[in-house]
């Protein structure tokens, strides 16, 4: 999906709104051009790889554990 905005300047006598809708397509184009990069960075992701001995951090809250209620998670 790529989000489009049409900005037309109309002619008349105020300098100032002519240049504000100039500073607003500016910093469009911006951070149109900013989250393009961002979301390439995201694709050019990998998946980290992981060997045998590698320390990890296990999250238990979606292990179903069966034990005493001593040993289950709060």
């Amino acid at each position: 999906m790529r989000p489009q905005v049409n900005i037309q300047l109309i002619d008349g006598n105020t300098p100032a709104t002519d240049v504000r809708l100039k500073e607003l397509d500016e910093a469009r184009q911006e951070v149109q051009k900013s989250l393009e990069a961002r979301q390439s960075q995201k694709d050019d992701r990998r998946m980290m790889e992981m060997k045998t001995g590698d320390q990890v951090w296990l999250e238990g809250k979606n292990l179903h554990i069966t034990g005493t209620h001593k040993l289950l998670p709060k």
